[in-house]
Formats: structure tokens, sequence, C-alpha cells
């Protein structure tokens, strides 16, 4: 279906008929577009997987969990085990199936959560704790992982699939992305204090529900409650764990959303700081200039290259 060589595009669109290759034994990383009504596709998790909804819905069943994701969601998923897609649906549903190869995802892990204890002499495949942390994810986070699957959507939505260009450094860089992901969620889940792995895994989920909303919508302001609600927790319960997960408070993480939005407006020339202070969420530019000075240590006139003519 996808042979790897040098150069050699690993990216396929797949057309209805195509599209039962999937099927068939998968025994090379690689990136498929296809696009369906219906179907019921085995041996979809042999390897690493991510899947990708362009448009409409599908539902991935592995083992005991069931995934239902939808238009512009993303599964990330071990490989391995038992699973089928299931789409069904009056219209057709596009999405990008990326599987990667074992050692992949080892070498990544291995490399990437070693810190000073990686022995050069040691074998690289079979690393034996690189389980992911299987999950679902929207393509507007901020993930790198989004970052990179962002312009492959654009494409096809533009009708431009055809064009996409996927070589091994890419597949390689989103390995890295998705273990980096990974030792992220680890350092997350360590700081929560349930003794159940499941409930752990759970509470991570809803979290992770919750902090994407953030990133989408840290600008307007989000209540934490209304959050929490979304993240189906209460809203104690939700800002305790998200402390504990992740190091800071709902309320501090929107706030450096929004101040990390500042610093990249203000280098834009043409907008002022009452507009800076718009834009990111804060209802003044009195309110804007004493969280950014609290933050940062200094006023927002002075992250701003020199030469640059200052307008309020």
């Amino acid at each position: 279906m996808c042979l790897i060589c040098f150069n050699m595009n690993l990216f396929k669109v797949l057309d209805k008929e195509n599209c039962v290759a999937l099927n068939l034994s998968i025994d090379k990383s690689c990136a498929v577009l296809c696009t369906l009504a219906e179907a019921q596709i085995s041996n979809a998790f042999k390897y690493s997987t991510l899947r990708l909804v362009v448009d409409g819905h599908a539902e991935y069943i592995l083992e005991k969990k069931s995934y239902r994701i939808s238009k512009n969601e993303f599964l990330i998923c071990n490989g391995d085990q038992d699973g089928i897609g299931i789409i069904d649906s009056k219209k057709e549903v596009s999405q990008i199936c990326i599987h990667l190869k074992p050692s992949l995802i080892s070498d990544a892990f291995r490399l990437l959560t070693s810190g000073d204890h990686f022995d050069l002499d040691k074998r690289m495949d079979g690393y034996p704790d690189c389980q992911l942390f299987e999950n679902a994810y929207n393509l507007n986070s901020s993930l790198g992982v989004s970052k990179s699957l962002r312009p492959l959507v654009g494409l096809i939505k533009e009708g431009r699939g055809n064009e996409i260009y996927l070589d091994e450094e890419w597949l390689l860089n989103l390995a890295e992305a998705i273990v980096l992901n990974e030792k992220t969620i680890r350092v997350s889940l360590s700081g929560l204090r349930s003794v159940r792995h499941t409930t752990r895994n759970e509470i991570m989920k809803r979290l992770l529900i919750g902090k994407e909303y953030m990133d989408a919508n840290f600008t307007k302001n989000p209540k934490i409650a209304g959050i929490a609600s979304l993240a189906f927790m209460s809203e104690f319960f939700f800002y305790r764990n998200f402390k504990l997960a992740f190091r800071t408070t709902p309320y501090q993480y929107i706030l450096d959303k929004k101040i990390g939005l500042a610093k990249e407006l203000i280098q834009d020339e043409k907008m002022g700081f009452a507009e800076i202070a718009e834009s990111c969420g804060f209802p003044d530019i009195f309110t804007f200039s004493k969280a950014f000075k609290r933050k940062c240590g200094f006023a927002p006139a002075r992250y701003r290259p020199r030469g640059y003519t200052h307008r309020v």
C-alpha cells in the first residue's frame, strides 16, 4: 500500500475502491486520506496510529474502549491491539490515517525520556515502557501534533489533497511531537493523587478537555465553572486537579495564554496597546498593563522593539 524509500511521498489519497486496502496488511509507516460513507476497517491498529477526521465523524473500537471522533478531532492510540474503525454516515467521511511503525515511537520515547541515563550501546527497539496515553484531541489545540496536522487539513479542505507530500522526515517529526506530548502528560499524571490508574487516566482526559477549551477561548475570559462543566467535573474538583496536574491554576493558565498572545501582538508596530489589550481579552489598557508588568517585570512598551512608534 505504501512503500518506504528515500524522498518518496508517504502520503496516499485513496479512492473508494482502494479504501478497502486498509483491511490488508500494513507493514510500513504511512499516511493515507480516505473518503467514504460506509466501512468497517479491521487491522487498523497494528501500529501506533493517529486518526484525524477532516469532515464527518467516525467511531473506533479498541478492545473495550470506544472513541467517537468528530470533525477536526484526532485520536492517538497504541498499536498491537485488536480494533476496528466504523464509518456509518449518510454523507461521506474524510479521514487521515497515519500508521507509525513501532521503532519510530519506541526510539523517540527512549531518547526523549531517558534524560542523562541514555545508553548508546543498548538496543533501541522494543523499548518496554512506551505505551501512549490514548486520547482524542482537537486540531486547534496548542499541541505540537496539532500544529503538524493543520496544514494537511487546510490543503484537503481546499481540494488540494493530491498536493500533500510527506516524507520520512515529516513522520519522524510527528513521532517526536507525539512522544513529547506523552512526556508532558506523564508529568501531569504524576501530580494526580488518585490511587487507581484508570481513575487518574479518566481525570486526565477530562482535564485535557478543559485545557483545550481554554486554549481555544482564553481571550473570551471563560468562567472556570463553565469549563469544569464541559469537562464533566465540579468547579473545585477541576480547579484542584488542574493545579495538581499542570502545576498552575486555571486562572494563571488563562493569564499566561493572554500574555503570550500579547507578546506576539506587541511586535506589530501597527497595533496600539489598547487594541492589543482588547484582542487579548483584557477589559482595558490599564488592566492589561498592570497584568503584563506583574507577569513580566516591566511595562508592555519596553517589550516592543526599539524604533517602533508607540500608539496607545
